[in-house]
């Protein structure tokens, strides 16, 4: 099976990116192949209730708008409040 970077014709800029994008796109890939749901144990109920990577805790898009404009705007907020810290400390350094 071809990495996502080799699919894609890039270049990963972290190697830990790469592992992380390589696992969620072979669990894609099987479900998406349709693998026995038996063998894949307790991960729907989970993907359905955290939609989160059960190994890294990596959360995972979803085909909700309203649910994806909340997570970029908490992203929003939280660079901004980044940027208002690094601001702050930089004037009393």
């Amino acid at each position: 099976m071809a990495s996502y970077f080799d699919e894609h014709d890039c270049e990963p800029s972290d190697p830990e990116q790469e592992t992380r994008t390589n696992m969620l796109l072979e669990l894609a890939r099987s479900l998406f192949n349709r693998m026995d749901f038996e063998d894949l144990g307790c991960i729907l109920p989970w993907l359905s209730k955290t939609n989160s990577c059960p190994l890294c805790r990596y959360e995972l898009p979803t085909d909700d708008d309203t649910y994806e404009e909340h997570r970029r705007d908490k992203a929003r907020k939280q660079q901004q409040q980044h940027r208002l810290e690094n601001l702050h400390g930089a004037m009393y350094t």
